[in-house]
């Protein structure tokens, strides 16, 4: 969830956050679900590195569900295209890859078990109709919160899960099973031995026991590209209660063609004019560099004698204008990741002894200094 408050229209201080843990564990293209936005838009971290866009409800409306995509800043340039958001609950991203080819990816938030089924029919109706227009040549990767849970039956369901699923299937993993079998897609997180907190991204708040939810899903044609899927721990700088799912892929992305650097115009400080001194001392010299020979029978000589006069001038009175607004993280940022260190610690050992209050306590306790001090 990105927003820090649901009645606030800056979503900045999360976003932030979201970066920083990104960057950490080198994402390069993030799917994002449940940020509870309003519209549709953008905004760019600059000291962060990564430029999000979501897609949510109207402002009007009771902010539920939202989607998105965190974009490092500089794959940003490689992008012909902004992502489009189709609903509250999908979102299209299209990169450019090697060989002239292009590479779809879907950010899915999926109807919660509970919901109505009206629901998720529209969801996966929506989600069919979406992978349906992607050209056949191009390349589909679904990444998403399905809110389901797939199982370890390999046997009935052979070219869509692999054999390290885990866990028992339900209606939601039906209906996702289904609607892979339909559109060729395989779940790349049922493919690959390894240990089940390295599968499993959601834990139950009541039971405690965790479960694979989240899911990154792809042709089975282009299962040579996917080269390991699997769940991260230690993304509680986030606040959020799912692991981080990372997949690498083998794409390369295609450089656009570089077009000549356009010389920025230099920007002077021109606040010094309220000063009467200033203004003074300006005006005099600007009217005896124009009393003096700089015209000539060429008028592009012309130009060119009076435009460098008036810079000049400028430059020498005025200066060259500062930045003044500087990124209100990156005056804290040391302060921030030693607050973000200790929260980190106090996690691991809450999540390594689940049954001990105590470390529960100390935890929640430091996590919510954080976020006040923040």
């Amino acid at each position: 969830m990105l927003m820090d408050n649901q009645r606030s229209d800056r979503p900045d201080c999360r976003t932030v956050f979201v970066a920083r843990e990104l960057r950490r564990h080198d994402i390069d293209i993030a799917a994002l679900q449940e940020t509870r936005l309003a519209d549709e838009g953008q905004m760019t971290e600059v000291g962060g590195g990564y430029t999000f866009y979501w897609k949510g409800r109207y402002a009007k409306d009771h902010r539920l569900y939202g989607v998105g995509f965190a974009v490092k800043n500089e794959l940003v340039k490689h992008m012909d295209h902004l992502p489009v958001g189709i609903s509250d609950r999908l979102m299209t991203l299209q990169i450019n890859i090697s060989k002239n080819r292009k590479a779809t990816l879907i950010s899915a938030y999926a109807p919660t078990l509970m919901a109505e089924q009206d629901d998720k029919e529209l969801f996966y109706s929506a989600l069919d109709d979406t992978v349906s227009h992607i050209p056949r040549a191009d390349k589909v990767v679904l990444l998403g919160d399905f809110n389901a849970r797939v199982g370890t039956d390999s046997t009935t369901w052979k070219d869509v899960i692999g054999k390290e699923g885990i866990g028992s299937i339900n209606d939601n993993g039906l209906m996702l099973f289904t609607k892979c079998a339909e559109l060729n897609l395989v779940i790349t997180n049922t493919l690959f031995r390894q240990k089940n907190r390295r599968k499993t991204t959601w834990r139950h708040p009541r039971s405690d026991h965790w479960h694979l939810i989240d899911y990154i899903i792809t042709k089975q044609r282009d299962l040579a590209d996917v080269r390991v899927t699997k769940a991260i721990n230690s993304t509680d700088s986030c606040w959020t209660d799912h692991r981080l799912v990372k997949t690498l892929l083998s794409f390369t992305l295609q450089p656009k063609q570089r077009r000549a650097k356009r010389t920025a115009r230099p920007k002077y400080n021109v606040n010094l004019f309220n000063k009467l001194d200033v203004k003074k001392d300006f005006q005099t010299k600007i009217n005896a560099r124009l009393s003096a020979e700089i015209y000539d029978q060429n008028v592009n000589s012309t130009w060119t004698n009076l435009k460098s006069g008036i810079t000049e001038i400028c430059e020498e009175v005025l200066g060259k204008a500062k930045r003044h607004h500087q990124d209100w993280f990156d005056e804290n940022d040391l302060e921030i990741e030693q607050l973000i260190n200790k929260r980190r610690s106090k996690f691991a050992a809450w999540q390594n002894d689940l049954r001990n209050k105590e470390k529960q306590k100390a935890y929640c306790s430091i996590r919510t200094d954080v976020q006040r001090r923040v």
